[in-house]
Order: C-alpha cells, then structure tokens, then sequence
C-alpha cells in the first residue's frame, strides 16, 4: 500500500522521534501540533522540551513562533 507522504515529511518525523521526548511526539501522533513545530523543539535539550511540552501544544507553538523568529533575527545579524 503506497501513502502520499513525502520523504521530508518522513526525515522530519524521525527527527522527532529520534530526538524529541515523547510528549512531543504523542502531540504530533494526536494531531495537536503540527511536525514542523516538533521538529524545531526537538532541536533543544530535551530539559527544554519538556519544560516547553508541560504546559500543553498551543504553549509549544507560542514558544516555538517566538523562538524562530528569534533565531531567523539572530541568523540575519550573523549574515549582515
């Protein structure tokens, strides 16, 4: 049986898995938050991300949207 999920869709999912804590991949499994948000959380510590993960998905994507443009900003000084 063939599924329509790309091969970054599938890079991205076992990143997660491999690095993320596992309340952040049961978020994902339950349709709470989406991969691309997991995948930059599991980027962290996993002390972070369970901090982060404790206070439920809408705190991770708060925290996520907050530390991407973070990051994007500090990534533009770098360039500049």
């Amino acid at each position: 049986m063939a599924l329509n999920v790309s091969p970054r869709s599938i890079e991205r999912a076992l990143r997660v898995l491999r690095l993320g804590v596992p309340e952040l991949s049961d978020m994902v499994l339950r349709g709470e938050l989406k991969l691309g948000l997991a995948e930059f959380l599991a980027q962290f510590p996993q002390e972070m991300q369970r901090a982060v993960t404790a206070y439920g998905p809408a705190h991770v994507r708060k925290w996520v949207a907050l530390n991407q443009r973070a990051h994007a900003e500090d990534a533009d000084e770098a360039a500049a």
